[in-house]
């Protein structure tokens, strides 16, 4: 296993989510348990963006006019002027929608986002019991799309490979990255494993995109990230800087800092990193979502 560099740059936190890198090197991160979405500049200390009264928010996206794409309880566009959360999504007809996770944007601003339903009970792994979750598509005009209708177990990390004609995307509770077919419409067809977790590497959860077409994704418990080629074999494993690492995200002026983030637990407080890579990251565009009116 190969070893990187890490360097802590925000620490004192529980499960963390959702790492962004804006163009200033700024990272944004959420905490899932604490609540609300932090930011810290390079060198500077964290600074609370989103208040902690918003709890889970698993996926980050930047918007062209300057505001964040939030998921949660909803997904919502947050005015980082104002301060003002407005919710974009939060129910689909006939859908079930009790929560939102990771999302991506492709590269006509839209976001694409995939819906969780926790619901009572614990399974024997004693995680929460969830009913099959969907993959919605937000266009900048507002319409809701339903890309992919059910069958995810725990709905996590995405990522378009750098021709956009596939989304890949993370079920972490089935220990699995698929691979969709995008379609001129922008529908999601043909799912298929691209990736299957052995015991020893842990959990999947999020993940990102190389320039190469590289697939990055960490394991969870497994304390590794895992680069992946694109037709889901192996290329490296590199050791992570905690056995939790929950996701990455490339950044920097030539995307070859990582930005991995890491949860609370085995004497670590919730950890965001950073470290160098030989392949640039693929950048995730901004969405072209607009401050509700």
């Amino acid at each position: 296993m190969e070893k990187l560099q890490y360097e802590a740059i925000a620490t004192g936190f529980g499960l963390l989510e959702a790492p962004r890198v804006d163009d200033h090197g700024v990272v944004y991160f959420s905490d899932i348990t604490g609540g609300g979405v932090f930011r810290v500049a390079p060198g500077g200390q964290p600074e609370n963006v989103i208040p902690t009264s918003r709890k889970s928010v698993g996926g980050m996206a930047f918007t062209e006019d300057g505001g964040l794409i939030v998921s949660g309880p909803s997904v919502a566009y947050f005015d980082l002027k104002t301060g003002q959360l407005t919710d974009i999504l939060k129910s689909y007809p006939g859908k079930l929608t009790h929560g939102f996770n990771d999302l991506t944007v492709d590269s006509d601003g839209s976001v694409f986002v995939g819906s969780t339903n926790p619901r009572p009970g614990k399974r024997p792994d004693g995680l929460g019991e969830v009913d099959p979750g969907d993959v919605y598509r937000i266009d900048p005009s507002g319409k809701v799309t339903l890309a992919y209708e059910g069958g995810l177990e725990l709905s996590n990390g995405m990522g378009f490979s750098p021709d956009g004609r596939t989304l890949y995307h993370v079920d972490a509770f089935a220990r699995l990255i698929f691979a969709y077919n995008v379609t001129p419409e922008r529908r999601l067809t043909e799912r298929r494993v691209f990736a299957r977790y052995q015991d020893e590497w842990g959990w999947p959860d999020g993940m990102a995109v190389d320039a190469q077409g590289g697939v990055w994704a960490p394991g969870l418990f497994g304390g590794m990230l895992i680069r992946f080629n694109p037709d889901g074999s192996i290329d490296r494993q590199f050791e992570a800087p905690t056995k939790k690492p929950v996701t990455l995200v490339f950044g920097g002026s030539d995307m070859r800092d990582l930005i991995v983030v890491c949860a609370k637990g085995g004497g670590h407080s919730g950890t965001v990193y950073k470290t160098r890579t030989d392949i640039p990251g693929l950048p995730v565009p901004r969405s072209k979502i607009r401050r509700p009116s």
